[in-house]
């Protein structure tokens, strides 16, 4: 049995206080689950998003990697296609080298060796020999002016270059005996 003392105006403004202690404390429970749900559903994205920064990072580094890899690939492209290009140059598309070579060995001294053939840049061919001189009267020098007069007037051979020079004569003794160093310029037409 409940006996009420308080009048009728004080017990409707009491359930009023109870109600609104009540309804506090549940709003003040809801506000506190919202914000652990809100901080929870934040966590679980920041981890997300942190785990996506992750792999876009590695992506990242991977495209870094793979550009300058590219990049040296392109370079090395690069540098065959100019190597190319001077195989490809007109040294190799006007004449044929083994017809050149029979024709300087035709055309060589027998006191003349050659050690290299080559080509460079400029569309030069370098051709670096020995002179070793026989027993005869024959000036070393002269018997090299006699070998490039003779490239130059074959006209099998000469057809193809527009210039020929002896570029360097060195002695070196080998032996007690002198040999000669020489390099011959040779000019390929356009």
């Amino acid at each position: 049995m409940k006996i009420n003392l308080l009048p009728e105006s004080e017990i409707a403004r009491a359930l009023d206080k109870n109600e609104i202690i009540r309804r506090s404390i549940f709003g003040l429970l809801s506000t506190l689950a919202f914000i652990a749900i809100f901080f929870i559903i934040f966590g679980i994205n920041m981890r997300f998003k942190r785990s996506k920064f992750v792999t876009l990072e590695g992506k990242y580094k991977n495209y870094v990697n793979l550009k300058t890899e590219v990049q040296t690939l392109k370079d090395n492209i690069h540098a065959l296609n100019k190597e190319f290009g001077l195989i490809n140059s007109s040294l190799f598309k006007k004449f044929f080298w083994s017809e050149k070579l029979l024709n300087i060995s035709k055309i060589m001294p027998r006191e003349i060796w050659l050690r290299t053939i080559r080509i460079d840049k400029n569309d030069k061919v370098k051709i670096q020999g020995l002179l070793l001189p026989s027993s005869s009267e024959e000036r070393p020098i002269s018997i090299l002016s006699r070998f490039i007069r003779s490239l130059k007037e074959d006209k099998e051979f000469f057809k193809d270059f527009s210039e020929i020079a002896l570029v360097d004569v060195k002695s070196i003794s080998v032996k007690d005996k002198d040999i000669y160093e020489f390099n011959i310029a040779l000019t390929v037409k356009e």
